[in-house]
């Protein structure tokens, strides 16, 4: 009964007009689409297989770099530095806490210091350089600090600059030479410019040890101007407040 029912529908359908459709859809798979399927399926592959495997790699390269340390040869320390600007994001892998710090400052400064400049952490990569500011600096010292305030202007703490002011102050006191002094102030005159580029409210808050380095020495051009400029944007401040 069912089955005349069926035919009876199917015959009126295939005599209206709407119904005059093929009764068989034919679908072939030719040779080049199975190939691109094949090809699209390898490519997938590659590209979630392979960046997780270099990323791995990397990983593994950049730890072994920091643990030789000293004896580390300069091509690998080439390729570690180059994996830390490549992949930035492997550091959160990477101890750092102060005494992984320090044994790197020890060990290999020059990739430490590429490793604080690229920090995704911000917080973390202010904490390190105020870890890395020494209490006394000498010109080497100095401008690796400077380097990596500079670099990291934006998430330089008060607390941070703090401690790199009262290190140069440490530092200007016993220099003997004009000539080494006068570079201090300048490095410093620099390295402050820049933080206060990314944070007017320093004036005010550091304003006296801001004004302290420059009113000791006046005689430094770079220092007289910071003073001005530190005077000028508290002013500003204080109109806009």
């Amino acid at each position: 009964m069912a089955d005349s029912v069926f035919a009876s529908w199917s015959a009126r359908f295939l005599s209206h007009p709407i119904g005059h459709l093929p009764r068989t859809l034919h679908i072939t798979f030719t040779a080049d689409t199975d190939a691109k399927i094949i090809a699209d399926g390898f490519a997938l592959a590659k590209n979630t297989y392979l960046p997780a495997k270099q990323h791995s790699s990397a990983q593994h390269t950049l730890l072994n770099a920091l643990k030789a340390g000293h004896n580390l040869p300069v091509r690998e320390e080439m390729q570690a530095a180059e994996i830390i600007r490549k992949w930035p994001d492997l550091l959160d892998r990477v101890p750092l806490q102060d005494d992984d710090v320090a044994m790197y400052m020890e060990a290999c400064p020059g990739l430490l210091q590429k490793m604080v400049l690229v920090l995704p952490d911000q917080e973390r990569a202010n904490q390190i350089i105020q870890t890395l500011i020494p209490q006394q600096m000498n010109p080497v010292q100095h401008a690796s600090s400077a380097e990596l305030i500079l670099g990291r202007a934006s998430d330089i703490s008060p607390e941070t600059l703090f401690k790199y002011l009262g290190a140069v102050e440490a530092t200007c006191r016993v220099q003997t030479a004009s000539s080494s002094k006068e570079f201090s102030v300048r490095l410093a005159a620099k390295v402050l410019n820049k933080v206060l580029d990314a944070h007017h409210d320093y004036a005010v808050i550091m304003s006296v040890e801001l004004n302290s380095l420059c009113l000791t020495y006046p005689w430094v051009k770079d220092a007289a101007d910071l003073f001005v400029r530190v005077r000028k944007i508290q002013n500003d401040l204080e109109k806009g407040g």
